[in-house]
């Protein structure tokens, strides 16, 4: 997506409300709204959850702890109430079954829940508030992820419409929202490095890797292709692209770097790094930009777009030059990334229709039987991310997670074979 758009984009977990009466954090509607957790009028004494749920892995218990407020009919913190409240599950995605004490007293007007459990993972899951006497409350949206994913360390220079190469093992964050930083990222220590910068900051660049070298490729409306050696910590310059663009994809095939669509156009180029040049090949048939491109066998998958978000997936042959239309992805969503396991595709985040909550969507896609089946959504719902892949494990890299969050430099690894 184009540069701003996606800087409002509001899905929390673990935010507060300040009981005066204003707002730390946000909500789906803005700051903040009665009925939704926010502070303000409302006629009628009510309940309102001021610590709000955080996502979890599936059976642990939900941190921050989960506290909700007796508010008088004004919006008011009712300070010497001390209620028994009760939590249950309200919005229930993945049918799971919410534990722990889900019961409290109010201790000066907020009963606080410590080991609040869901037992099974989903995207979007809801709790409600009630008490005798007071209107109940709905809490804002949180996530249950499977233990096939876990938080890693996070990338130092938050960022979104970047890109990520691997290389030897190590992914390479480069560029994105209009700065030109290179940090590697190394899975067995879990650490991060800072590397050359590229030479021509730029977001929303292609990013391929042929023969151990990272290829920087367009972005931002200009053509330019920069080379990075991760053993030399150089880049030099390569020839540029002939149709300048963003929001375009990038697939590598047999030392051949594929530049695929954007900017709403179907162009398609590829950039032979041995012989430094460049040839047009057969255009996308969906003039778009936004969607992900993963590799499987030699043949392209371009999967969604911006345009309508639409879930479309076409696969591109390079051996015959043409196109064919796949099973449609079952969440249609722009903004998403890519990555490919063992001959399996998997689309990860992004940001659905309305083009604005991001999401934390993982969908995978088999080829070879061209079906979709829905995995464990990630920790950290987002869009405008990257993905990288290394010995078999995908890497969620960076992008733009909504609300207070905004762009993040949070990794979530992902480990098919974890998946129950």
């Amino acid at each position: 997506m184009r540069a701003g758009t996606l800087l409002l984009l509001f899905v929390c977990g673990g935010c507060h409300l300040d009981l005066t009466g204003l707002c730390w954090g946000w909500n789906e509607d803005g700051c903040p709204s009665p009925g939704s957790g926010g502070a303000g009028g409302g006629g009628v004494p009510r309940l309102a959850f001021s610590v709000q749920p955080s996502g979890a892995a599936e059976g642990a218990s939900i941190t921050p702890a989960i506290q909700v407020a007796i508010l008088d009919a004004a919006g008011v913190l009712v300070p010497n109430a001390s209620d028994s409240i009760t939590i249950g599950i309200s919005n229930n995605p993945g049918g799971g079954t919410l534990s722990g004490t889900t019961t409290v007293a109010a201790a000066g007007g907020v009963a606080t829940f410590t080991n609040l459990r869901v037992d099974k993972r989903g995207e979007g899951y809801t709790l409600v508030a009630g008490a005798a006497r007071y209107g109940s409350d709905v809490s804002w949206s949180f996530n249950v992820w499977c233990t096939c994913w876990s938080p890693r360390a996070p990338m130092p220079t938050p960022r979104s419409r970047l890109g990520v190469g691997v290389v030897n093992g190590v992914l390479y964050a480069v560029g994105g929202d209009s700065i030109g930083t290179v940090e590697a990222y190394d899975p067995v220590t879990n650490g991060w490095t800072t590397k050359a910068r590229m030479p021509t900051p730029r977001p929303e660049l292609g990013v391929g890797v042929v023969n151990g070298v990272l290829y920087g490729v367009g972005g931002d409306d200009i053509g330019t292709v920069e080379a990075y050696d991760p053993v030399a910590n150089s880049w030099s310059t390569k020839a540029p692209m002939p149709t300048p663009r963003w929001g375009f994809s990038v697939g590598v095939v047999t030392g051949v770097l594929y530049t695929v669509g954007g900017d709403a156009v179907g162009t398609v180029e590829a950039y032979d790094p041995a012989t430094n040049s460049w040839t047009t090949r057969a255009a996308l048939p969906t003039n778009e930009h936004g969607f992900g491109i993963g590799v499987v066998n030699g043949v392209l998958y371009a999967v969604g777009a911006d345009h309508d978000y639409i879930g479309t997936v076409e696969a591109y042959d390079p051996v015959t030059n043409s196109w064919t239309t796949k099973a449609s992805m079952p969440t249609p969503r722009s903004g998403l990334a890519v990555g490919v396991v063992t001959g399996v595709l998997y689309a990860v985040g992004g940001t659905d229709p309305s083009g604005w909550p991001v999401r934390a969507t993982v969908e995978a896609y088999d080829p070879v039987a061209d079906r979709w089946t829905t995995k464990g959504p990630m920790p950290t719902a987002r869009g405008n991310l990257a993905v990288g892949v290394v010995n078999g494990v995908m890497y969620a890299i960076g992008g733009v997670a909504g609300g207070p969050v905004g762009t993040t430099g949070s990794v979530d690894e992902y480990d098919p074979a974890k998946e129950p």
